[in-house]
């Protein structure tokens, strides 16, 4: 029979054992988790591209930068002709200053002056007519190997007049150069410059 000392004894040993064992699993998983989080941010860091404060991208980076550069490039322009093509009696205003975050006030003014001349933003202050532009995406084609990266894409204008829609075929043609962002109204990096565009009726409802 075990005295009581050696009783002691041994359920001291074992509570030392287990721990041991709890210390050692404790380190193992704290291991394992670093290393995953390590794997994880090594396989993350091949998508990302890291932004400059001018909106250049940081090269020491790895990433597919070729995707990157035309995800932020068809934003951007997609954003821009929306904004100088979309408007009504009560946007107009508010989406011409939008405008001239994403491109050069020469090209906007130029664009701003057509809808002007040809009546239409008169229509949209005394009819109420509504224009509503969706740039066609898959259209889109930039090239180039440095800025200024030259684009061309299309995309598609629908005039509501009082029911009856028109709906209109642009082209727009242009420049790209890298900008600073400028959060909400910029953040995609990039400016739009020399650009012109040209519209046909594709469709009437």
């Amino acid at each position: 029979m075990k005295s009581e000392s050696e009783t002691v004894y041994n359920q001291l040993s074992k509570a030392k054992q287990q721990q041991k064992y709890i210390w050692i699993s404790s380190m193992l998983f704290v291991t394992v988790a670093f290393i995953g989080t390590l794997v994880f941010l090594y396989y993350q860091s091949k998508n990302v591209v890291v932004i400059k404060e001018n909106g250049q991208k940081v090269s020491a980076v790895v990433g597919n930068e070729k995707e990157t550069f035309k995800a932020l490039a068809s934003e951007h322009l997609d954003r821009a002709f929306k904004y100088a093509n979309s408007f009504d009696r009560f946007t107009y205003k508010d989406n011409m200053a939008k405008t001239l975050f994403h491109m050069d006030s020469r090209s906007a003014n130029r664009l701003f002056s057509e809808y002007e001349n040809s009546g239409a933003l008169a229509d949209v202050l005394s009819k109420g007519t509504i224009y509503d532009a969706e740039i066609l995406s898959e259209s889109i084609r930039i090239t180039g190997d440095r800025e200024p990266f030259e684009f061309v894409f299309q995309g598609t204008i629908d005039v509501n007049d009082g029911g009856h829609v028109t709906k209109y075929l642009a082209q727009g043609t242009g420049e790209l150069i890298y900008y600073t962002p400028h959060y909400p109204e910029n953040p995609t990096g990039f400016f739009i410059t020399n650009y012109t565009q040209k519209t046909k009726i594709y469709e009437q409802k």
